[in-house]
């Protein structure tokens, strides 16, 4: 078993701004963190248990963390996460797809990913795999509705049409996953710091 309290505590404090009244994101993290120990040669552990170890390791430093997936399936309690995500001062996520000439595009079904990545917070910082290049705005629309919709569906076991095709169906479904696309070109004007982080390794769908 990895002890991976002290790595932790290190990425803490080389790769995050933490005091009593910094706020973040939790949902990302891991694709940081992950680089993060390629750079350093740490042992990433596995990803299940590594956001819970990052949040303990972040709430003893007096950061405050919302997560909606800490919410153990009440809706109202998820909702009321995904809301305060909007005020963090710091918003990680990331992206569906990227073209090579910088513009990204990303498809939400609740829309705090959407939300939160264009105005509310003080700084963004979206974390984006190698995989998820492709070469237009149109390829890149392609790729979040047939690859990574359908993926992500089957991940939450949702009952879509695109579960049991494979792509999408523009359905009407009530656990339809997409239902906002956004496709950005250049930094939102209502947030302060903008950062991309583009990894040489597959990340996510």
């Amino acid at each position: 078993m990895v002890d991976v309290s002290s790595p932790l505590l290190q990425f803490a404090e080389d790769r995050l701004k933490v005091g009593p009244e910094e706020k973040c994101h939790g949902d990302l993290l891991w694709s940081t963190f992950k680089q993060w120990c390629k750079d350093t040669n740490h042992p990433a552990p596995y990803k299940g248990h590594f956001l819970r170890h990052l949040e303990r390791a972040l709430q003893d430093k007096g950061v405050t963390v919302y997560d909606h997936w800490d919410a153990n399936g009440d809706p109202t309690r998820r909702l009321e996460l995904k809301r305060m995500q909007r005020g963090v001062d710091v918003f990680l996520t990331s992206m569906n797809a990227v073209t090579v000439d910088g513009v990204m595009v990303n498809l939400d079904g609740g829309g705090n990913r959407v939300a939160g990545t264009c105005s509310g917070p003080k700084r963004v910082i979206v974390v984006v795999g190698a995989n998820k290049v492709v070469e237009n705005v149109d390829a890149a629309i392609h790729r979040t509705r047939h690859h990574a919709s359908p993926l992500n569906a089957i991940r939450l076991e949702r009952e879509t049409p695109c579960v049991e095709t494979g792509t999408c169906n523009d359905c009407s479904s009530p656990q339809r996953i997409c239902a906002m696309l956004l496709i950005m070109y250049k930094k939102p004007g209502d947030i302060d710091k903008f950062t991309v982080v583009l990894v040489n390794d597959e990340m996510g769908y």
